[in-house]
C-alpha cells in the first residue's frame, strides 16, 4: 500500500509538476535568451533615453507589477503544494489506518487458531494418554501370562531334571541285555567308577609330567636370565667406568682451561703495566742537570 502511494505520487509529480510549471522556472530555463527581447529594437525605441545610451533613468516601471504576479503566483503554487501534501499525509494516514486493522485481524486470526490448536492439541494428548494406559495394561496382562508360562515351564524342566532317568544319565540305562561288558551307545550315559578312576590316575600322571617340564623351563629360564643380568651388570660398570674417565678428563681439560685463563690474565696485565706510557718522577728530574 504504501508502494502504490509513492508510486501515485511520482506519476504526479512526472504529469503536473513540470519544470515549466516552478517558480525558479524562469531563472532556469534554457531558452531565456532566445526569447529575452534585446536591449533596444530601433533608434525610435521608446525605452531608449535621451541621451541615446538606453535611457538610463533607473526606474523599472513593470518591477511593482511583476513583483505582485511573481507573489500570487508563488502564492497559488504554496497553496497547491499544501493541499497535495495533505493530500498525501490523509492518504498515508488512511493507509495506516487500514494497516492497523488488517494487523489487528490477522492478530485476531491467529490467536483463533492458536486457541483452535491447543484444544485439538488437549484432545490428541487426552487421547494418546487413553491408549497408552490401555497398552500399558495389556503390556503387564501380556508379562503376567508370559510369567507364569515361564514358571510353568520352569517347574516342568525341574521335574524332568530330578526324576527323567534319561536327564540324571543313570548309567544302568547303557547295560546291554547281550553281555555285561558291552553297552548300548544309543544308552550311554557316561562312563562307570572304575573308568573314571582309570581317567583321573592318568590325568594325574600327565599333571606330574607337565609339573616337571615346567620345572625344568623354569630353572632354565632363571639361568638365562642370571646371565643376562650378569651381562647387564657388566655393560652398566663398564659404562660406569667410560663416565669416569670422561669426567676426569673434562676436570682435567678443565684445570688447563683454567691455568691457561690465568696465565693469559697475568700476561695481559704485564703487558698493559710495561705499555701503559706512564711518567715516572726521574722523567721530571732530568730536566736542569746537564747545560747546551
Amino acid at each position: 500500500m504504501k508502494r502504490d502511494i509513492a508510486k501515485g505520487i511520482r506519476d504526479f509529480h512526472l504529469t503536473n509538476q513540470v519544470k515549466n510549471t516552478r517558480r525558479e522556472w524562469d531563472l532556469n530555463r534554457p531558452d531565456a535568451k532566445v526569447i529575452d527581447e534585446p536591449a533596444r529594437l530601433g533608434d525610435d525605441d521608446p525605452r531608449l533615453g535621451p541621451s541615446s545610451m538606453q535611457r538610463f533613468d533607473g526606474e523599472d516601471l513593470s518591477a511593482g507589477s511583476r513583483k505582485q504576479m511573481q507573489l500570487e503566483q508563488s502564492k497559488a503554487w504554496w497553496e497547491e503544494q499544501a493541499a497535495q501534501k495533505a493530500a498525501v499525509r490523509a492518504a498515508q494516514h488512511e493507509a495506516e489506518q487500514a494497516f492497523a486493522e488488517l494487523t489487528r485481524y490477522q492478530d485476531w486470526l491467529q490467536m483463533q487458531a492458536q486457541s483452535e490448536e491447543a484444544a485439538v492439541r488437549r484432545e490428541i494428548n487426552v487421547g494418546t494418554a487413553d491408549i497408552n494406559k490401555h497398552m500399558a495394561e495389556q503390556r503387564r496382562l501380556n508379562e503376567l501370562q508370559e510369567r507364569a508360562a515361564i514358571l510353568s515351564a520352569n517347574l516342568a524342566e525341574m521335574d524332568a531334571t530330578l526324576n527323567s532317568p534319561m536327564m540324571t544319565e543313570d548309567p544302568s540305562m547303557a547295560a546291554s541285555a547281550m553281555s555285561s561288558l558291552r553297552v548300548r551307545k544309543d544308552h550311554y550315559k557316561g562312563m562307570s567308577k572304575t573308568e573314571r578312576q582309570a581317567v583321573l590316575a592318568t590325568q594325574l600322571a600327565q599333571m606330574e609330567e607337565r609339573k616337571a617340564k615346567q620345572a625344568a623351563q623354569a630353572a632354565e629360564e632363571s639361568q638365562y636370565a642370571r646371565t643376562q643380568r650378569d651381562i647387564l651388570n657388566a655393560m652398566h660398570s663398564q659404562a660406569s667406568r667410560v663416565e669416569e674417565f670422561k669426567r676426569q678428563q673434562a676436570v682435567k681439560a678443565a684445570e688447563v682451561l683454567k691455568r691457561q685463563t690465568e696465565e693469559k690474565a697475568a700476561r695481559d696485565q704485564s703487558l698493559n703495566e710495561l705499555y701503559s706510557n706512564k711518567i715516572a718522577p726521574e722523567f721530571f728530574s732530568q730536566f736542569g742537570t746537564s747545560h747546551r
